[in-house]
């Protein structure tokens, strides 16, 4: 269809607009689209659809897309835009066959909102059938998109057979009706249906710009309009996600049965579409199930979802919130194993943290949200739930203000598989799901392993696949686990020997893989500190899984990890254990030296960029385990997770054990008294270990090692924040 000047004007203005808006579009299945007659049929939830749509579809498709809307948004200058946009009234003379004689020659492609209206309370679902909730009542869902989708390839048929038996009255009526002069510009292809689902997170009402420049301008607006403001206004102007999935295209060929609408045997009262008889609106019915359903299945499930049907589902007034975490990371895991639901990523690896009882951003937000409607609170490491407040109903133009958790819960309801998963993750006995939720992680840790492993591994330079992978070896006495991370440059097998002797003296041990560990060093060239610390925490989560008191330990590296998240306030630590771990860059030397020295003299003199040296030889220790190349990068992280780790060192108030090789020819063994001098805690010791060697947790003295570890743990287990000195 050929640009008018206006429509270009508009599609400017619109890309300007779009460009001050803070929210993230993100838009997938593109590359289903076919150049054919389409109908796109896409769930209605908010009044800027209504021009954004047609904008985003004229970016993606690099064509304009005709659109129905409400006739009553067609007034002044705001009308003229969305006509500039293909927008067209819903009471346009002609509307019907409009569309059908488009779909009929492919000549424009079509925007329906399917539900006839914006379904502000996302209810669409009664009974288990489709029905949708709207201002006028309950009734069930619009067929009228797949009706003018059918008729399109109907009438179609019909010309055709009409030129072929020379019924040029027919042909010629058809011909006027529908807006085309001959057979030669009707679409080769078949139309079809491509079902599209726009999914919004976060949903969260709330004064904005946009409600506060209309109000300052009007003293009252209508409320519907306030209303309409304050949450599109934030979802325009605020960090928002919105998704806009195309599904797979629809062919109309499975709903047109030839043997009805074209046979001249049957009845024409039954073969007729004029009047959208019984054979029509059967079909029509049946491929509208079929398109709300691909709509409903295309939903981005966020986080906010499944606290919201959680809540929902929570069988009493209260819930610990240890067990309704790990229900919600739990679901989210078997969602991303099924591989068949589309996960926003606040369902990522990230989620891990509330897993582990860490802060986890999203959370906290939808918790905010839930307490200022009076739906939940948490108090006492419980969840108290007001259900009768949840279930409330209000006016339809109010409801995404009054109860927006009802609106996220109501998103996510046709999704029954989900419902039930969560449903059963819920209704789990606390220690079920607490096994399960550790099975998960420690899967997740050895997946993520072997995907690094095959990804980056080079032939003589990665260490074998079992030096790489992470380990957990269960005790005894399952009521005390230990963290235990390996090194710099290292893997989890560098600490195996201790790993075992704490595993012979009947502790947990979880060993993790450092992210960019075990693999080569190209791999640790990509790695942030933030992925060791990610590592870490997942070890941590492990064993808060399945142990009642944890300790957080590591040899080096490894030991400012455990420092790192003492020092980020993790719940439920009963003592920390650093062995031979820098301070600071400066404190590491012999091997190490050349790097160090050559990488402070970059940062002094010249910015490390393309073109310049990535990495540094490293004469390793354990050369069948360490990297025998240094990245500059990697340096580089670990000093940014050193100041981390400093930073939080006076807050630590466990008990810390630091233990150190006297002659440490790689890390100055002063590090550790630095550490002592900073570490808030009273409860504090430094062990120094008569040794010559950096890689003390593979040598002789690993025995002492374990036996001063083992002393403390106990001491620390019988009576917490006490140490008893050191024999």
């Amino acid at each position: 269809m050929q640009e008018t000047l206006s429509q270009k004007s508009t599609i400017f203005a619109i890309g300007m607009l779009s460009k001050i808006l803070k929210a993230n579009f993100r838009v997938s299945g593109v590359e289903q689209l076919g150049n054919q007659p389409t109908l796109f049929v896409i769930n209605h939830f908010t009044r800027a659809e209504t021009f954004l749509i047609p904008y985003l579809l004229h970016k993606t498709l690099g064509e304009f897309v005709q659109t129905l809307a409400d006739e009553q948004l067609f007034v002044g200058r705001f009308g003229e835009y969305l006509k500039n946009l293909g927008v067209v009234p819903t009471n346009e003379p002609g509307r019907d066959d409009m569309i059908i004689g488009d779909l009929m020659t492919g000549r424009r492609k079509w925007v329906i909102y399917p539900e006839g209206t914006m379904l502000k309370s996302k209810k669409i679902l009664l009974r288990g059938r489709f029905s949708l909730t709207a201002p006028k009542g309950v009734g069930a869902a619009k067929s009228g998109a797949a009706a003018l989708a059918l008729k399109a390839e109907i009438y179609k048929n019909r010309y055709r057979r009409a030129i072929i038996k020379g019924d040029a009255a027919k042909a010629r009526e058809m011909e006027e009706r529908f807006g085309f002069e001959s057979a030669a510009e009707l679409a080769e292809k078949e139309t079809v249906v491509v079902p599209v689902t726009i999914s919004y997170y976060p949903l969260r009402p709330g004064d904005n710009a946009i409600k506060s420049l209309v109000k300052r301008f009007f003293r009252e607006i209508p409320p519907r309009l306030e209303e309409e403001l304050e949450i599109e206004g934030n979802i325009l102007l605020s960090d928002t996600d919105i998704d806009i999935a195309f599904g797979e295209p629809i062919p109309m060929e499975g709903f047109i049965s030839r043997h009805f609408f074209f046979s001249r045997w049957i009845p024409r009262f039954i073969r007729s579409i004029e009047r959208n008889n019984f054979l029509l609106r059967h079909e029509a019915n049946r491929l509208t199930r079929r398109f709300m359903s691909a709509i409903v299945g295309n939903l981005c499930i966020n986080l906010d979802h499944l606290f919201a049907a959680g809540i929902r589902a929570a069988p009493s007034s209260a819930i610990s919130a240890e067990h309704f975490h790990h229900a919600l990371y739990n679901t989210a895991r078997e969602l991303r194993r099924l591989g068949k639901y589309r996960l926003h990523p606040s369902l990522g690896t990230d989620l891990e943290a509330l897993a582990a009882g860490l802060p986890y951003g999203p959370a906290e937000s939808i918790l905010r949200l839930a307490e200022e409607k009076g739906i939940c609170r948490l108090q006492d490491h419980s969840y108290h739930i007001n259900h009768l407040q949840f279930e409330m109903l209000h006016m339809f133009h109010t409801v995404r203000i009054q109860n927006p958790l009802m609106v996220i819960a109501n998103e996510l309801e046709p999704l029954r598989e989900v419902i039930n998963i969560l449903k059963a993750n819920i209704k789990s006995s606390p220690e079920l799901i607490r096994e399960e939720t550790a099975d998960y992680l420690i899967r997740d840790d050895w997946d993520l392993f072997a995907r690094d492993y095959e990804l980056h591994r080079v032939d003589a330079v990665s260490p074998p696949r079992r030096v790489g992978a992470p380990y957990f070896l269960r005790g005894k006495e399952t009521e005390i686990g230990v963290v235990l991370s390996h090194g710099f440059l290292a893997a989890p097998e560098e600490v195996r020997l201790l790993a075992e002797l704490l595993h012979e003296q009947g502790f947990s041990v979880y060993v993790p893989r450092l992210r960019g560990h075990g693999t080569s060093p190209a791999d640790l060239a990509s790695a942030h500190w933030e992925d060791w610390e990610r590592s870490y925490r997942r070890g941590f989560s492990v064993l808060r899984s399945c142990c009642s008191q944890i300790f957080l330990a590591g040899f080096s590296t490894g030991g400012v990890l455990a420092l790192l998240g003492a020092g980020s306030g993790w719940p439920d630590i009963s003592g920390v254990v650093a062995i031979s771990s820098p301070h600071d860059l400066g404190d590491i030397r012999a091997r190490l030296v050349p790097a160090v020295s050559f990488w402070n003299e970059l940062l002094g003199k010249v910015r490390i960029g393309k073109g310049q040296i990535d990495y540094v030889d490293n004469d390793p220790e354990n050369p069948e385990i360490n990297y025998h190349k240094i990245p500059i990068s990697g340096l580089t992280e670990l000093n940014k997770l050193m100041d981390q780790c400093r930073a939080g060192l006076g807050t630590i108030d466990v008990p810390v054990l630091l233990l150190h090789a006297r002659n440490d020819p790689t890390v100055n063994p002063k590090s550790s008294s630095k550490f002592l001098s900073a570490i808030g805690t009273d409860h504090k010791e430094l062990v120094l270990i008569e040794d010559d060697h950096h890689g003390i947790v593979r040598r002789e003295a690993r025995f002492e090692i374990a036996r001063q570890m083992d002393r403390f743990i106990r001491n620390c287990a019988a009576s917490p924040r006490t140490l008893s000195s050191a024999s």
